[in-house]
């Protein structure tokens, strides 16, 4: 599959999307309350992880977009 650099661009803005939407999640939000609990599941986890792989996602997009820029 070929790519012009708009599309890259589009790619990374997505990959963003996707990880300021998980991070919006109740599993990814409240910190205090999680610490002050002590309650964190395998399901905040996999948001987090989740999250985390977009946020990848987005840098490594990002970065071939400044390349080619």
């Amino acid at each position: 599959m070929k790519l012009d650099i708009e599309q890259i661009k589009e790619k990374a803005d997505r990959s963003f999307s996707r990880y300021i939407d998980l991070m919006k999640r109740t599993e990814c939000l409240g910190s205090k309350t999680k610490i002050k609990t002590g309650v964190f599941n395998t399901k905040m986890l996999a948001s987090h992880i989740n999250a985390g792989i977009e946020l990848g996602r987005h840098q490594a997009f990002m970065e071939i977009y400044n390349l080619l820029a």
